[in-house]
């Protein structure tokens, strides 16, 4: 009302419609973000899903008030202006969004330590498990490792910046950027990556005497998730990464659909796998 009206003499004439509408806004707005989960969040790991969870609720709240405030205006039931709703939409989006999202802005800076000697670091790949990484030194306060940029052979990521750290090359850079940025090592963060392009990092990084340490493959993660607590030095395993393989399945199924198949061993890990890959393919018996 403040915004919308010139002077605050104005605003005891609509001291009465200004209570209506507050109540009216609660009991369609609380229960709405009651169930729309916003009172159940831990807000200091907010991420973009609570962004676009908030906009959803506070967009649909809110066109329920502008309904329900046409309905009484056409009643003659509020005399209030008729930009009300939407300015109120505007300023609780901004408030109930920023006033969440300030928790996990105090509980970064609360993770910001004093300065202190750190080692520098370049991370391999600025993916999901790159960036994961990334975050995780940066917020960590019992680490003396910060990363000072990424490598990626993307071209869509290079000169930009992730988590505060930018995308200083592709991995041909990485003699230059280690010697630019004063790194000490290494980190490769590319759990999919076939063994060649594992040799051929570690490759680089000897000749640039420059210490290299990798992330567990994907297999590995079962969980899903990136630790520091999971770096370790390159070993052959890593090296000997096959490639991937693309399974035929159109293929599979033509050879055995409607046929009766017999696997021995199926009570093993593999032959158990087997097992559930040939009943997707619909054979008329197993």
């Amino acid at each position: 009302m403040l915004l919308r009206l010139d002077t605050l003499v104005q605003l005891w004439a609509y001291r009465e419609d200004l209570i209506i509408y507050t109540g009216m806004a609660l009991v369609i707005r609380v229960p709405l973000f009651y169930l729309g989960g916003l009172y159940s969040r831990y807000w200091r790991y907010a991420s973009v899903d609570e962004l676009i969870r908030i906009a959803v609720i506070v967009t649909f709240s809110s066109s329920l008030i502008v309904l329900a405030f046409f309905a009484g205006f056409q009643a003659e039931l509020l005399e209030l202006p008729r930009s009300i709703p939407f300015i109120d939409a505007l300023l609780v989006l901004l408030l109930v969004g920023g006033g969440r999202y300030s928790v996990r802005l105090a509980a970064n800076l609360k993770h910001v330590s004093p300065p202190r000697e750190v080692e520098p670091v370049v991370i391999m790949g600025a993916g999901d498990a790159g960036t994961m990484i990334a975050r995780e030194l940066r917020t960590s306060n019992h680490l003396d490792i910060r990363p000072v940029a990424f490598i990626d052979d993307d071209w869509t990521k290079q000169n930009v910046i992730i988590q505060g750290v930018p995308v200083a090359g592709k991995r041909g850079d990485i003699p230059q950027v280690v010697k630019k940025y004063g790194a000490s090592r290494v980190i490769i963060a590319m759990p999919t990556a076939p063994g060649k392009e594992i040799r051929e990092i570690v490759n680089i990084c000897e000749k640039a005497q420059v210490k290299t340490q990798i992330i567990p493959g994907m297999y590995e993660l079962l969980d899903g998730t990136v630790q520091v607590e999971q770096l370790r030095n390159v070993e052959i395993e890593d090296l000997l990464r096959r490639e991937p393989i693309e399974t035929d399945r159109s293929g599979i199924r033509r050879l055995l659909a409607g046929r009766r198949v017999l696997i021995t061993g199926g009570g093993g890990s593999i032959g158990s796998e087997l097992s559930v890959r040939c009943t997707s393919a619909n054979p008329r018996s197993l």
